[in-house]
C-alpha cells in the first residue's frame, strides 16, 4: 500500500522545488531544464533556466510533444496528456 507522506523542499542551483514524498521516494515533476522558446527562436538552441524567487512548484508533469494519434488507440484507449511545443522538463524520482 502507498503511504503518501506530503511534500518535500529541494535546493537547486536556480532556486527550490516542492514535490512529493510517497513510500521514501521523492518526485520532481515538470522541472525545467531550458527556458521556454518563442516563435522567433523555435530552431535555435534551447536557452538556460534564468533563476527563480520562491518556490517552484514541481508537482505536476510538464506538457508532451505534439504527436499525431497513436495508432494503438482502438486497443488501449485513448489517454488524454496536456502537450505544448514548450515541453523541455524532467520528471526526477529519487530516493
Amino acid at each position: 500500500m502507498s503511504q503518501n507522506i506530503g511534500s518535500v523542499i529541494a535546493d537547486t542551483n536556480l532556486g527550490q522545488i516542492e514535490g512529493n514524498i510517497s513510500d521514501g521516494v521523492m518526485s520532481f515533476l515538470g522541472v525545467p531544464y531550458a527556458a521556454r522558446f518563442t516563435d522567433d527562436s523555435r530552431f535555435e538552441p534551447p536557452e538556460p533556466v534564468q533563476p527563480w524567487e520562491g518556490i517552484a512548484s514541481a508537482v505536476e508533469e510538464g506538457p508532451i510533444p505534439p504527436q499525431r494519434p497513436s495508432r494503438l488507440a482502438s486497443v488501449m484507449g485513448d489517454f488524454e496528456l496536456p502537450y505544448d511545443e514548450n515541453c523541455l522538463t524532467l520528471n526526477i524520482w529519487t530516493l
